[in-house]
């Protein structure tokens, strides 16, 4: 419930500030000699991150076995690949993207078990688990942007990504591991959230720096979590990205007069 929430607070505010800004006119592309549509990727780095997390793995009238895990986060890489649609007469959405991803999660859990038996406390049994999954997946991005500047906007997107785990790498060593250490699904279908802040390095090129994280997870759903589980974790993915968007020249309207963008001359 929380999530949707969100959702509509999101399009409510990028709707009222589309009306108050609607005159400004159109902000990508910025020039009208310049095609509506072009290639775009998107480098980045991810990072995973979840909070320590603790709970019973056996119980019964003779042996308890608990457990406390702590997660510890690690950088990964992605690159988004796709083509870009901009609209003429934009109100609340301005461009959308959608192409093919890839990307490398990357985690590690350290595991503390406690048991007690019979009354008798047991020696701790000591664990780590780490991971390393490479997802292949497709996304699709809905954005609003809004005039910073001449040559700057910020952008909010709200999209869809769905990833599928083409290569796992689970590793684990210590004393015993879980009886049943949780790990995601080989098909992940999320909605996400993405904000940036782009500019324009040059007439056919925008650049846009962008933080991206999932806000609900679609299958499976998990009754509104939108975190990947590892090893008894729920880890946050943090997607870090710049976008290089790559204009190109409308032969149709060449010599049409520029609006929304500096005069570039020849």
């Amino acid at each position: 419930m929380k999530n949707i929430l969100v959702i509509i607070l999101f399009f409510l505010s990028i709707g009222s500030i589309a009306q108050m800004r609607k005159e400004r006119g159109a902000i990508f592309p910025l020039d009208r000699e310049l095609r509506n549509g072009g290639f775009m990727v998107a480098p980045g780095l991810t990072y995973t991150f979840a909070p320590k997390t603790n709970g019973t793995l056996i119980e019964n009238d003779t042996l308890k076995t608990t457990y406390e895990a702590n997660a510890k986060g690690k950088i990964g890489g992605f690159i988004h690949a796709g083509w870009f649609h901009s609209f003429e007469n934009p109100s609340l959405i301005h461009f959308i993207d959608f192409g093919i991803s890839y990307k490398l999660f990357r985690g590690e859990t350290e595991e503390t078990q406690s048991t007690v038996k019979n009354g008798t406390a047991q020696p701790d049994l000591m664990n780590t688990y780490s991971f390393s999954d490479h997802n292949l997946g497709l996304y699709f991005n809905a954005t609003h942007s809004t005039h910073l500047s001449q040559n700057t906007f910020l952008s909010n997107s709200i999209g869809f990504n769905g990833d599928y785990i083409l290569i796992e790498d689970r590793e684990y060593s210590g004393d015993q591991p879980s009886l049943n250490p949780t790990t995601p699904d080989e098909l992940t279908v999320q909605l996400h959230y993405k904000i940036g802040i782009g500019f324009r390095a040059f007439k056919k090129l925008l650049i846009v720096p962008s933080l991206e994280t999932p806000i609900l997870s679609i299958q499976p759903f998990e009754n509104g979590k939108s975190t990947l589980s590892y090893f008894n974790n729920n880890y946050r993915p943090l997607l870090v990205s710049v976008q290089f968007y790559f204009l190109r020249d409308d032969p149709v309207n060449c010599s049409s007069p520029t609006y929304n963008g500096p005069d570039y001359g020849m």
